[in-house]
Order: structure tokens, then sequence, then C-alpha cells
């Protein structure tokens, strides 16, 4: 996982802003601290309209403590199979301990993952890039 790295080296830059300005629609239309589905549905939407590639509810291997699960971690969006879109609704600030749980998930993995918050009356949201 890497965090705060300089932006020359921002993976997947555009699609990731693209996300983002999709995240901040929805947040603008919808308002702030509904339940995630709510979101994870207009986002859906502005998915399809904006014509990105993407999987919702794409399944993952489980990775527990170095133990592969015959569970299944199941990713909210894949868009273009390299980033994973998590879409929240939570009252408290995502933290490092958010990352590394999200981390360790995901065994078989795209390059980028982002996480959205709308709980907040400003959007919050965290990229993860993740190396292999």
């Amino acid at each position: 996982m890497v965090k705060n790295h300089r932006e020359e080296e921002f993976f997947l830059k555009k699609e990731c802003l693209s996300l983002v300005e999709i995240a901040d629609q929805v947040h603008n239309n919808l308002g702030y601290g509904k339940h995630d589905s709510d979101y994870k549905i207009a986002f859906e939407a502005k998915l399809k309209y904006n014509g990105f590639d993407y999987k919702a509810q794409k399944g993952y291997l489980f990775n527990f403590n170095g133990i592969i699960l015959q569970h299944k971690f199941y990713a909210d969006f894949v868009i273009n199979e390299n980033v994973i879109v998590e879409i929240k609704s939570v009252p408290y600030q995502l933290n490092d301990y958010d990352l590394k749980v999200f981390e360790q998930l995901v065994t078989d993995r795209p390059k980028v993952g982002l996480i959205i918050n709308f709980h907040h009356e400003v959007i919050h949201f965290l990229k993860i890039v993740l190396l292999n």
C-alpha cells in the first residue's frame, strides 16, 4: 500500500479523478448522511451514463492473516479491472486501520482502490495504491 506519493506517481490519475468527480455529482444531488445503498445506486447510474466499463459486486478471495478463505470480499465496483471503488456512508473519518483492512482483504487485485465516504457535508475519499 502506498499513500501520499508525488503527483507524477499518481497511478490511473485520469480515471480516479473522473470517479471522484462522479462521486461529487452524486453527493451534490443526494446530499450527505443517507444510507450507503442510496449512493451506490446513484453512483452506478452515473457510471453507466458516462460509459465506464465496470463490474458491480465483483468477488475476490478473502485473505485472513495470510490464509486464503473460501469466503469472498465483494468490491462495490471495479472499474476497467484497474480500480476498486468502495462506497461508504459512515459517521467517522476513515483512517489507516481501514486502509490496512482493505489492503489485506483483496488478494488478486486491481492497481488502485478508492474509498468514498458520503456521510459528511464535504465528501471524503481515500485513494490507495495496491501493490502486489
